[in-house]
């Protein structure tokens, strides 16, 4: 072996030089070949020099970096969405409770019941549809009898409802009218 890790293998298979044998003749061109360090342990790459790294190597990460803020971008889109969403169920789902409760009343109030019988039997729908009834009154009406007037069988209802925005701390607060239609007798 010579100085510096390098064997000298002449270019017949498997003849290597020795110190102190004798000369065989004329020897063909000799190669010299790095000498093998230790294997690296098993499931271990053998370490390499990367070398100086070239220019697109700086940019090296920066599809990850743009894939995560995408992915940021569509899910809070995707949020955006489900919370408006959500909103405009509960605000149909309020309408329609209040529209019921209303005219559930105003069917009680032409039916020769009080306007708390009325009321009750709207708060019952409201409460089937999943939703608060916060006031029941009668309603101010074109002919001029409003709240505490004593009501008729034409008088409006007004109910108002309000029901929770699913996943949110909101509430949607609707207000429905409704009434008998006077007969004319004449």
């Amino acid at each position: 072996m010579r100085p510096g890790g390098v064997v000298a293998r002449s270019a017949h298979a498997g003849h290597r030089e020795t110190e102190g044998a004798p000369e065989r003749g004329p020897e063909p061109a000799r190669e010299l070949v790095p000498e093998r360090g230790p294997e690296p342990a098993p499931g271990l790459a053998p370490e390499r020099d990367p070398g100086p790294a070239p220019e697109h190597d700086r940019e090296r990460g920066s599809g990850t970096v743009l894939a995560v803020g995408l992915i940021g971008v569509v899910t809070a889109v995707l949020v955006a969405g489900l919370v408006i969403t959500a909103v405009v169920v509960a605000g149909q789902r309020a309408r329609t409770a209040a529209d019921l409760s209303a005219l559930a009343a105003a069917g009680r109030m032409v039916e020769g019941h009080d306007l708390a019988g009325a009321c009750a039997l709207a708060a019952e729908l409201a409460d089937r549809h999943e939703a608060e009834m916060t006031s029941c009154d009668v309603a101010p009406a074109a002919t001029g009898s409003g709240a505490g007037a004593a009501p008729s069988v034409s008088t409006p209802v007004q109910v108002e409802v309000t029901r929770p925005v699913l996943g949110t701390p909101w509430t949607v607060r609707v207000t429905a009218r409704a009434g008998g239609v006077p007969l004319d007798r004449g």
